[in-house]
């Protein structure tokens, strides 16, 4: 044994020179984990002589290869494995052929082949001894000798030849010959056959064909029935009258081509019709992608039509094969793979990991949202990509690397020092805001808002709010309706629901677990919008305890959740409950110190939560209903940016009216065009916004609007209006209009009333409005008797430029009041509405040359006092987010 094995393997064996040379075999074979033994000077082992090569000698036993010896260079192997491995073109059998021509057959580590049993035409090079690769790229038999292999996959490429016709294609050209006395093709090599000394794969010198222009013309009818004398049978890809190839003759080359039936285009090519065989293939995301990116494209119109050749149409699904064959990870790959393989594949494959930090505009927007969540943005944030603001804020940049830089800096300002900064990088990245600190600190102030609305069969169909109400405590009903008019279809006053809203503030730290009992259903959230619901949902988990069916009477426990309430806050409860017919009850109960083991006392401790617990989330006079542009809408349920943040998100939802507005963010901090950091709705020509709900006209005193006009109509005769009430039910019309004065600067703001059922209309003039000044405009609803909560006796409204009323809420103009009086004299209190009929209004808003801030409604007479607060916005209120 010589001294340089001993230094090299650092082990101090003794004995005679067999013994060593056993303890040596012994050491490699037993003790080290499955090592590579090759003579190959580049891979870093010691020099071995001929007579002691081992794992190639007689007295070296077979060795797993399953893993490499340490002192070997993984990088060096990996070099190997990738030369085995790689098909250049995607054409394995070619492939194959270099391997066998390259290859030293006496070598102890080489490139063998791993036989694909299912494909056999997909198998794979690797690097390896003869007992097992380094690593196996696919599944498959491991087959050391080459020149086996490649007869053995050269018989299974010609067995696929199923006409003489099929030599045209480039797979079999060269490959394959056509035998006439067996009638079936056979390998063969330089225009001989490849294996003469198989008997099953031999044919003689005259009686083979090389070329598919000198095969016989294919039998194209049958006369007579299978089975029976004289019985020819007819070739599938025998041409149709009109010289194109059937569906079943492309299936067939298309499997011939090594795709499989579990890929896309075999399932189209089923399911086309028999005017375009690929009218189904054409829908699918995986055809789009290979077409665009593919050098050389299917031809769409032969392949759609059939005009094509039976070799011409082997080559074209060939293309494909190659293409899901080869060994570049790429999209191209991946939707060839789905064509040729496996519905689906194109699904997995990550498109974005192609984008360079050099890429150019335009990126998708799959891509763009990817990169914004994996860098911790948030679906709610203002700047996360959308068709809306793609092309605006993400398109217009210059490269990928300014796309993250740009993702990269909103995430590291969310932790700015400086206060602006960080509230512009949290509203845009993440959706949330920081704690307005300008604004006074909310006291308590007992009390629960309750808003009441009809009541539709499904959940989440738009219905009528009747009005706000202020309670000490969370409503209980028991066969009895709070409100007046709560009809939803004719005199019904039992189709009615209530969404009501509380904080709930213990004296000190507690967990709770509630239940509720209601008919009919009802839903209950902790520092949760109302969203996500649907008619039948059934939820008792989180901070979520829904039952929205119509079995009376339901109730249910969050068995397995405890709510924690802190005494700081805030713990806001929005629940809801509807009733859709005959009976009214609900009742809400806690159990105090909420325990693991609910069943040792789940029966005792259950009480109405006390009103010394529940607190108003806003104080009384704040607007009841907020409807503001808000970037991060969809967090609270709503379906466009303009909304209420507290009702949009199963009550008080708006939508677009025709081409829709474009939406303008504000910054972090108050500017001139931004008041209170707010953002816009920015109309033009055709675009507006409506309620998807109705409203009782007497469910509100008073509505403010913050808006700029950027133009006005130019003359009287022009009287635009820009937002109105519609009751189609009565056919009425409450509408604030713009009365242009004759220099394009200038208009009247006017209130216009029509109801065309009850044949009364009016008209009363407000104060001069100026473009380009913001004014807070106002429509009240006026009673003469305030104990007669429903009837409304007229109208009014106002307007004062924003920055005067911020001074001085008396600095209000208002038009003279619109008296619902009759010519006789008499003042009909059901003029503007009758809370015995159905009938209900909804707001429409649009005007090309505006801007709308917010439109507020609140349930008093505004005074002085109240317009001011209203234009400083100094409202005191909490909420979770």
């Amino acid at each position: 044994m010589p001294r340089n094995a001993n230094n090299t393997i650092k082990e101090p064996f003794t004995g005679s020179v067999g013994e060593r040379a056993q303890a040596l075999n012994t050491y490699f074979s037993n003790t080290l984990p499955n090592p590579l033994l090759v003579a190959d000077p580049n891979l870093q082992i010691g020099s071995l002589t001929t007579t002691n090569r081992l794992g190639a000698t007689g007295t070296s036993p077979l060795i797993n290869n399953s893993q490499a010896q340490t002192a070997l260079s993984s990088t060096l192997l990996d070099q190997r494995q990738a030369a085995c491995e790689g098909a250049g073109s995607g054409d394995k059998f070619q492939h194959l052929t270099s391997l066998v021509n390259s290859q030293d057959p006496a070598s102890p580590g080489r490139c063998g082949w791993i036989y694909n049993v299912q494909n056999p035409q997909q198998g794979a090079g690797a690097y390896g001894t003869s007992s097992a690769p380094y690593k196996r790229p696919i599944n498959g038999q491991w087959m050391w000798d080459l020149k086996e292999a490649k007869q053995k996959v050269h018989a299974h490429l010609c067995r696929q030849v199923q006409t003489c016709g099929d030599l045209a294609s480039p797979m079999y050209q060269g490959r394959c010959g056509f035998c006439k006395s067996s009638g079936k093709a056979v390998p063969i090599e330089n225009g001989k056959v490849a294996y003469p000394y198989d008997p099953n794969l031999t044919c003689e010198v005259t009686g083979i064909i090389t070329a598919a222009a000198s095969c016989p013309p294919l039998p194209s009818g049958s006369s007579s029935l299978p089975g029976t004398p004289g019985y020819v049978q007819t070739d599938v890809c025998a041409a149709l009258p009109n010289g194109a190839l059937k569906r079943d003759c492309l299936i067939q080359k298309a499997t011939q081509a090594g795709c499989q039936n579990s890929g896309t285009m075999i399932q189209a090519l089923r399911q086309g019709s028999d005017s375009n065989y690929l009218d189904s293939l054409m829908q699918a995301k995986a055809y789009s992608i290979y077409q665009a990116r593919a050098t050389v494209p299917l031809d769409e119109t032969s392949l759609k039509t059939g005009k094509t050749t039976v070799g011409d149409a082997l080559s074209e699904f060939k293309r494909v094969n190659d293409q899901a064959s080869s060994s570049q990870v790429t999209g191209l790959r991946a939707s060839a793979r789905d064509l040729c393989f496996q519905s689906g594949e194109v699904d997995k494959y990550d498109f974005c990991a192609e984008i360079s930090d050099s890429s150019t505009p335009p990126f998708t927007l799959e891509c763009l949202q990817k990169v914004f969540l994996k860098a911790g943005g948030q679906k709610a944030g203002f700047l996360y990509p959308q068709p809306v603001n793609i092309t605006k804020e993400w398109n217009s940049l210059a490269n990928w690397t300014a796309v993250k830089g740009k993702i990269n800096t909103l995430s590291s300002n969310c932790s700015s020092t400086d206060r602006g900064t960080q509230q512009q990088a949290m509203y845009n990245f993440l959706g949330t805001s920081l704690e307005d600190k300008s604004k006074p600190l909310m006291p308590k102030m007992a009390g629960v808002e309750v808003f009441w609305f009809t009541h539709q069969w499904d959940v989440n169909t738009p219905t009528v709010l009747l009005g706000r109400r202020i309670r000490p405590g969370i409503p209980t009903i028991n066969q009895n309706a709070e409100l007046k008019g709560t009809q939803g279809t004719g005199n019904r006053t039992d189709l009615i629901s209530f969404n009501y809203i509380t904080n709930l503030l213990p004296p000190s730290d507690m967990s709770i677990r509630i239940r509720v009992t209601g008919d009919d259903g009802y839903a209950t959230k902790l520092n949760s919008p109302m969203t996500g619901l649907w008619t039948w949902k059934w939820a008792a988990s989180g901070n979520d305890l829904s039952y929205l069916g119509y079995f009376p009477p339901t109730t249910m426990w969050n068995w397995w959740t405890c709510w924690g309430l802190s005494t700081a806050g805030p713990n806001i409860v929005h629940g809801y409950w509807f009733n859709g017919g005959g009976g009214l009850y609900y009742l809400l109960e806690y159990q105090a110190n909420c325990v693991n083991y609910w069943w040792n006392n789940w029966w005792a401790g259950w009480g109405q939560i006390p009103p010394s617990m529940c607190y108003l989330t806003q104080e009384p006079f704040a607007p009841m209903i907020n409807l503001e542009v808000y970037p991060n809408f969809s967090q609270y349920g709503a379906l466009i940016s303009f909304c209420d943040k507290r009702l949009s998100g199963n009550k008080l939802q708006w939508n677009f009216v025709g081409n829709r507005p474009n939406m303008v963010q504000a910054p972090a901090a108050p500017t001139d065009d931004f008041p209170f950091a707010k953002s816009y709705l920015q109309f033009v020509t055709n675009t507006g916004i409506g309620s998807n709900y109705g409203m009782k006209m007497y469910s509100f005193m008073t509505m403010t609007m913050l808006v700029q006009f950027d133009t006005v109509p130019n003359n009287a005769a022009s009287t635009p209006n820009f937002t109105y009430f519609y009751n189609q039910l009565r056919d009425q019309y409450i509408l604030l209009e713009l009365v242009g004065t004759g220099d394009y600067k200038t208009a009247k703001l006017r209130l216009d009333y029509l109801s065309k059922t009850r044949g009364f209309s009016a008209k009363v003039d407000g104060p001069t409005l100026t473009t380009g000044v913001k004014y807070l405009i106002t429509l009240r609803m006026l009673r003469d008797d305030d104990s007669d909560i429903f009837s409304l006796t007229g109208m009014q409204v106002g307007a004062g430029a924003l920055s005067d009323l911020r001074e001085d809420g008396g600095k209000l103009e208002e038009s003279p009041v619109m008296k619902m009086q009759w010519p006789s004299g008499v003042v009909d209190k059901t003029l503007i509405e009758d809370p015995n009929d159905s009938g209900s209004s909804r707001q429409l808003i649009g005007y090309g040359g505006m801007r709308v801030y917010w439109t507020h409604f609140f349930d008093y007479k505004m005074d002085a006092a109240a317009i001011k607060r209203e234009a400083k916005q100094d409202w005191m209120s909490t909420w979770y987010a």
